[in-house]
């Protein structure tokens, strides 16, 4: 659904209570830095876990069982990325004041961190579960 505001660029989240017990979330620092462009919330699906949290989204992260999880943000992003979502979405530039330049400038120095916790999360996802885990 709409949240009540759009969070393009960089964003920092707050790892919440329950993310302290995740093993991916709780590997990043807290705050983090992500990037993001999106309007919209969501809802905790019913026996999931919230992971992180934004002042303008309460929710940006969960996680359902062990191994599904729920990002509103973009760990992916490379700048040809920013460069496409800024030539194919002016309107959303232009409704949150920003600029395609001041965004690629304020993520890039953030985009190696974010691959480097894509690969976290990646390598997570695609471990071989042990019992109990």
């Amino acid at each position: 659904r709409p949240g009540r505001a759009l969070e393009i660029g960089m964003t920092k989240l707050r790892v919440m209570a329950e993310g302290k017990s995740d093993p991916w979330i709780n590997s990043l620092p807290d705050p983090f830095e992500v990037f993001e462009w999106h309007g919209e919330v969501f809802e905790l699906p019913a026996g999931a876990v919230p992971l992180a949290s934004s002042e303008v989204c309460p929710l940006q992260a969960f996680r359902f069982g062990s191994k599904a999880y729920g990002l509103l943000f973009h760990l992916e992003i490379e700048r040809t990325g920013i460069e496409a979502l800024s030539r194919e979405c002016p309107e959303d530039l232009r409704r949150a004041k920003k600029e395609a330049a001041a965004l690629i400038q304020q993520a890039e120095p953030h985009l190696p961190r974010m691959q480097t916790w894509a690969d976290r999360l990646i390598a997570h996802l695609t471990a071989s579960s042990t019992p109990g885990r």
